[in-house]
């Protein structure tokens, strides 16, 4: 066990995220004929804004369409296989509203990546080095390696006035953050979430207040952090006044938010998990956690006696799979697809002709791979460590052409610093 002087994020790499971001953004704010974001910390709480952004193709008469994505940790896999069903039936999304994992994929189909490319993003993620921070002792310095020896855990404490510190979730989150930022990197330069390809709202939880907060402009992949963050499990985001963390403990079904946004109809997918057996309720742990599924489940029915008649409520049966259960993640996908086709009679109303549905994906598909020029390579933000000792550490310079990819590696190999 290690003390070490912090003062809010204590996980191993906090210390040098700040630099990740620094160097990621510094390179996608000279994309080609894209701004740098614009206030990014102009986030919405409460109600949904107003203003409405309708879809790019329309048929006389048809209702905009609001798609709804429950939260549900690894289980949320599941709505890329609705997605692919959508896409086959030529059902058109004029919005979409989702909380923590749904917020992940949503955010992902919002910014314009079709179905099938959100599949091969999820088949592709080693959930492993993403969580579990596997491979970050490869990365590391000799003399950490060496360190390391002398004790025979990674959890790192801090000291703060003196006193000992926690930190704020056990899981080091600077494999997520930089999965997020590749993940929609050329979206990150709209801050305005009502102008992505599809307009979008992500749902987080205010632990100050207890409020929802509806993220509907600012930094993208933060966003989808802040609305995904377990409490406990992952470290909540800090934003202006907020303390951000899983928007599933308010409304992890968040039709409400995906009406104010644009819906006159709805197509909710609901995560549905099997009735935990009493034998499955006897430790501190197995109790604890059936408590926020009892938490999650309550204000699920809240939003499912909203709907409407012409509303299409799709209920997902995920078995044994857990929220925690990310290596089965592709396993999910398929049960998406199963439920979608379980409810195509209410889908089937809002297909559109081919042609028109062609074009409406044409005009909402962007990729989010960059190819940019770096301005300026900045170390900002730092408390414990040297911004000329991480100048060593990265082979990245001002004037270098930049993908995707060299950028991760090198956020990746500073957080394991």
């Amino acid at each position: 066990m290690r003390l070490r002087p912090d003062h809010r994020m204590l996980l191993r790499g906090a210390r040098v995220l700040a630099t990740a971001a620094a160097l990621v953004v510094a390179s996608y704010a000279t994309a080609a004929n894209q701004a740098a974001p614009a206030d990014q910390g102009a986030f919405i709480s409460g109600a949904a804004s107003a203003e409405l952004v309708t879809a790019p193709v329309t048929t006389p008469h048809r209702p905009r369409v609001g798609l709804v994505l429950a939260g549900g940790g690894a289980k949320g896999g599941a709505h890329v296989g609705v997605l692919k069903v959508l896409e086959e039936m030529h059902v058109p999304i004029d919005c979409i509203a989702g909380t923590s994992m749904g917020a992940l994929v949503g955010g992902g189909y919002a910014s314009g990546i079709p179905a099938a490319d959100l599949e091969k993003f999820l088949d592709g993620i080693n959930w492993s080095k993403v969580i579990g921070g596997q491979g970050l002792r490869e990365l590391a310095p000799i003399e950490q390696k060496r360190d390391g020896v002398t004790y025979s855990n990674n959890l790192d404490l801090g000291l703060r006035d003196g006193s000992l510190i926690v930190p704020g979730g056990l899981v080091n989150t600077s494999g997520i953050d930089d999965l997020l930022r590749s993940y929609v990197a050329n979206s990150r330069s709209q801050s305005d979430f009502s102008k992505l390809p599809i307009p979008y709202r992500a749902v987080a939880t205010d632990m100050v207040s207890g409020e929802m907060v509806v993220l509907g402009s600012g930094d993208l992949p933060t966003a989808m952090r802040a609305s995904m963050a377990i409490p406990g499990f992952f470290a909540p985001v800090y934003l202006d006044n907020y303390i951000l963390n899983d928007g599933g403990m308010v409304r992890n079904l968040p039709v409400d938010v995906a009406r104010d946004l644009c819906a006159d109809v709805v197509i909710v997918v609901n995560l549905v998990t099997q009735q935990t057996p009493p034998d499955k309720l006897q430790t501190a742990t197995q109790l604890a956690g059936r408590a926020m599924d009892v938490m999650l489940q309550a204000n699920v029915r809240l939003q499912l006696q909203t709907l409407k008649p012409g509303d299409v409520l799709i209920d997902v049966h995920m078995g044994d799979i857990g929220t925690a259960d990310f290596e089965r993640v592709p396993v999910t996908i398929p049960l998406g697809e199963a439920a979608a086709r379980a409810a195509a009679d209410g889908l089937v109303k809002y297909s559109v002709p081919l042609e028109q549905y062609a074009a409406w994906r044409q005009q909402v598909t962007t990729g989010q791979e960059i190819d940019a020029r770096v301005a300026d390579v900045q170390f900002e933000g730092l408390e414990w460590m040297s911004p000329a000792y991480l100048a060593t550490r990265t082979d990245i310079k001002p004037g270098d052409q930049v993908d995707n990819q060299r950028i991760s590696d090198q956020a990746r190999e500073m957080s394991a610093l």
